[in-house]
């Protein structure tokens, strides 16, 4: 396990420095993305080839996510980037080109932060300390993708915490490949409304989603502790 870990940090290394150093002084616009997507396809293929059996083991539950209290953090979540985003991309075109990218990113993403590092996290120390810790990782990994603010490590954080908890109790990589997707592909489509809130104000949407996150997983936590009482 050691050395696939070495082998997964390595590329994902090499990927970071390549496409947000190297590659956007050769490439820009569309171009720049689909060459960047070629690298994230790569790294994508390869974690599922190493890692395929941990990213898998958790048991599928994606019935918990029709509970009130996730749907209602989840339409938080999505109003974020309605309400905030203001990517302003120019043209159909690249914002297309960038939505559909999206899945690559999410996919790539999802299998490293969420299905190894978290994984290997709660086998060790715990739900919690798993989420802090793969999530800094995971905030640390976007330095150089987004301007590194206290507003953006805020939502980069609280994201990653809000689909490695539904991760954690889905037992479901691909639903958080869908709602990570869903994310990015509406901030493409950005911006939705004529005048933008403020930042700070979208940030307070996201907490209040992860509290919301945090109180649906306790409260799956508490049934399946009473069925157990009752069994």
């Amino acid at each position: 396990m050691i050395l696939k870990l070495s082998i997964a940090i390595l590329l994902e290394v090499a990927y970071a420095i390549i496409t947000r150093t190297w590659l956007r002084s050769h490439a820009s616009g569309i171009e720049l993305e689909l060459f960047t997507t070629g690298f994230r396809t790569v790294n994508a293929v390869v974690y599922w080839l190493l890692f395929k059996d941990l990213i898998m083991e958790r048991r599928i539950r994606t019935g918990v996510i029709a509970h009130p209290l996730i749907v209602i953090a989840l339409l938080l979540v999505f109003i974020f980037p309605v309400l905030i985003g203001n990517y302003d991309f120019p043209g159909t075109e690249i914002k297309v080109v960038f939505a559909l990218t999206s899945i690559v990113v999410a996919v790539k993403e999802e299998f490293l932060f969420r299905g190894v590092f978290q994984n290997l996290l709660v086998r060790r120390m715990g739900l919690f300390s798993a989420i802090v810790l793969s999530n800094i990782a995971f905030t640390v990994f976007h330095y150089g993708a987004l301007v590194f603010a206290l507003p953006n490590i805020i939502e980069v954080f609280v994201m990653g915490s809000i689909i490695g908890i539904i991760y954690f109790a889905t037992g479901s990589i691909t639903s958080a490949i869908v709602i990570h997707t869903m994310y990015d592909v509406i901030w493409s489509f950005t911006p939705l409304i004529m005048v933008p809130w403020p930042r700070i104000w979208g940030n307070a949407l996201l907490i209040i989603a992860l509290g919301l996150t945090i109180t649906w997983v306790i409260n799956i936590h508490n049934e399946k502790y009473r069925e157990r009482e009752i069994a």
